[in-house]
């Protein structure tokens, strides 16, 4: 239906409600007054070009709202408090690939950060660390810290405990094909894809 007809449609249901012609007072007359005056809000809302702007702007600004909590609950640019996590990862072949994990300050106090490795394989999760590395007073203001962990094939994760626990950070992974850093890329985890590290792994020790 074309915009034109919709409004004709419009234009007579208002007419016809607002008694522009006989038919239409005299039906006013023998109905409920607040019937019509019902339909006569519903006609001026219809046909109010502002309508449904109120709503419309408090959706947007709730869709807002869930989009920051996205950002500041992952990794992409909010302050993150707590662990990070890369989530499940897959090494395809060998004994000892290097991940190298860089962790960033953006609190503005100095923190330390647990780097740790776990084997996922096992159903139910009942993960076994594989390697770990920590590291000490990373500096506030967006600084830096790198570290290796040597992984062999398999399911696999990587976690980042800081110290304070609640701490923002961001961090960045990349999966190696051979034994150092400057090995062939497997893949990476970008600082926008790690995730808030749901499973208690943090608190986990070597079996």
């Amino acid at each position: 239906m074309k915009h034109e007809e919709i409004q004709s449609i419009l234009n007579e249901i208002r007419n016809y409600f607002y008694g522009s012609d006989d038919s239409a007072g005299a039906l006013c007359q023998e109905s409920s007054n607040c019937t019509w005056k019902l339909l006569k809000q519903i006609v001026c809302l219809l046909t109010n070009r502002k309508f449904g702007l109120r709503e419309i702007k408090c959706e947007i600004k709730e869709i807002e709202r869930k989009l920051d909590e996205l950002v500041c609950n992952g990794n992409g640019g909010g302050k993150v408090g707590g662990p990070l996590s890369t989530g499940p990862i897959f090494v395809r072949a060998g004994q000892n690939n290097a991940i190298n994990v860089k962790v960033q300050n953006i609190g503005e106090e100095p923190i330390d950060a647990v780097v740790k490795l776990f084997n996922i394989a096992a159903c139910p999760p009942s993960p076994a660390l594989i390697d770990e590395e920590t590291l000490l007073n990373i500096g506030g203001g967006c600084c830096a810290q790198d570290t290796v962990l040597t992984a062999p094939a398999g399911n696999l994760e990587v976690v980042i405990c800081p110290d304070p626990a609640d701490a923002a950070i961001r961090a960045f992974v990349s999966v190696h094909s051979g034994n150092a850093p400057t090995s062939e890329f497997e893949y990476v985890i970008r600082a926008s894809e790690m995730l808030p590290a749901t499973c208690d792994f943090c608190n986990s020790t070597t079996d």
